[in-house]
């Protein structure tokens, strides 16, 4: 029975202890309106990414802005699903 009983040392260790951080990879949320990298306010003009954030005309490009987005693994997987395999039914032998 005293085993089942958590001390109060044991008890501390689980709740009060901190959670690990996370890695900074990803970014913090933004208002809608204003460029990611430069804060300039864009407007009905911004430009959204696929990374989901907005920018200005100047940072729209994946290389102005450091985008994170995989476009080569999705574009692979659209030509996958657009270009299935074809494979003929086989002929059975008399």
């Amino acid at each position: 029975p005293a085993a089942a009983t958590p001390t109060p040392a044991a008890a501390g260790a689980g709740a009060g202890a901190t959670p690990p951080s996370e890695p900074t990879t990803k970014k913090r949320k933004q208002k809608k309106g204003r460029c990611y990298e430069c804060r300039k306010r864009v407007g009905l003009t911004g430009f959204e990414c696929r990374c989901g954030f907005i920018f200005c005309g100047a940072h729209r490009y994946a290389e102005k802005h450091g985008c994170e987005f995989d476009y080569k693994s999705h574009h692979a997987a659209i030509l996958e699903k657009a270009n299935q395999k074809v494979e003929a039914a086989k002929v059975e032998k008399l």
